[in-house]
Order: C-alpha cells, then sequence, then structure tokens
C-alpha cells in the first residue's frame, strides 16, 4: 500500500523512482556482501526512507543472532577444550576431525599429530572393534557406553567407554572416549 502511493508520486517524475528503487537495490547489495555500512541512504521521510530503516533493522538482528551463535559456539568450544575427559570426531573413513587435547593426552599424542592421523583405526588395539563399533553405530544411529581398548603411543593399551552418534549435518561420527569413572555421555 505505501509503495504504490511512492509510485503515484515519483512516476509522475523524471524516472525518480527507478532511480531512488536502483539506488535502494544497490545499498541492499552492498549491505549483504559487506561492501558498506548500514546508514540511512534517503534524507526524505518516505516510503523509501521506510524500506531502508526496515532492511537496516532487519540486517542489525541478523548479525546480533548470528554474534549470539558463534558467542555459544566459541562457549562450547572451550568448555570441550578444557573438560577433563576426551572427546574426538571423525569421517568414517577414520580420519579425525577434532580431536581435543585431553583425548590427544590420553593417546599419547599432540593434538596436531593427531589431526594428521591417518585413521583412528590405529589407535584400537584389535581393528575388528572398529568394524563392529561403525556396524552398531550404522545400525543404530548410535553407540552407548561400549568399552573399547585402544593404544597409546608407548604400545601401553587403555580401556575407554565410548559414546558415539552418527552426525546428522554431515556424514561423520562423533566418538568421545572417556575414561570409566568421568562423565558417561559427551556429545549429548
Amino acid at each position: 500500500m505505501l509503495l504504490k502511493g511512492a509510485i503515484r508520486k515519483s512516476s509522475s517524475g523524471n524516472g525518480g523512482l527507478v532511480s531512488r528503487t536502483r539506488h535502494l537495490a544497490n545499498y541492499f547489495d552492498e549491505v549483504t556482501r559487506g561492501e558498506s555500512e548500514i546508514r540511512s541512504i534517503f534524507r526524505t521521510e518516505d516510503e523509501f526512507h521506510y524500506l531502508n530503516e526496515q532492511f537496516n533493522k532487519v540486517i542489525l538482528n541478523a548479525r546480533l543472532a548470528e554474534e549470539r551463535k558463534l558467542s555459544q559456539e566459541r562457549r562450547f568450544r572451550l568448555l570441550v577444550e578444557r573438560a577433563p575427559i576426551g572427546f574426538f570426531r571423525t569421517h568414517l573413513d577414520g580420519s579425525i576431525a577434532y580431536a581435543n587435547a585431553h583425548f590427544a593426552q590420553l593417546a599419547g599424542r599432540s593434538s596436531e599429530e593427531l589431526s594428521r592421523f591417518p585413521s583412528v583405526v590405529l589407535l584400537y588395539k584389535n581393528r575388528e572393534d572398529r568394524k563392529s563399533f561403525l556396524a552398531e553405530l550404522q545400525s543404530n544411529q548410535e553407540v552407548r557406553d561400549r568399552r573399547i581398548q585402544y593404544v597409546r603411543r608407548s604400545g601401553e593399551p587403555m580401556w575407554l567407554s565410548v559414546t558415539a552418534f552418527v552426525g546428522y549435518r554431515s556424514a561423520s561420527i562423533r566418538d568421545g572416549p572417556i575414561p570409566p569413572d568421568t562423565c558417561r555421555y559427551p556429545f549429548r
């Protein structure tokens, strides 16, 4: 309804509507691409000024929501990093997508070394355990408190209770080996 009034007023001029519409559309594009700061581009208080202000509010709210989400993700990552529980995430092929410092310590390796590790299978004492673990995981979409024997870099075996579930946003598996006497469900 507001735009019809603007069209009637502006269409009688010399292309003012087209010029203002194009100016507003270009501003929208520049702001969404991050090439321009949020600002008022019209001095007159008409429908175009109103659209400009509403667009600015939408962009500001979207940016605030994104910042809140990133802040929550940072807090969660910090919690996982500082937890006295070993967390790691693998892809179906066994490559390690993520391992926190405690898991690296349990494995007797550095986090950087684990990030370049070819397959978590090499950490299993019995490599057939990985196959049966994956079969159960793919069948049930999760595994809870499965005891699996891993091997530290030194060759020393260690028993870990593993809880895992299939990651729905990607084709990955989140494993969570944890010392038996600590938290039982690391990625829930």
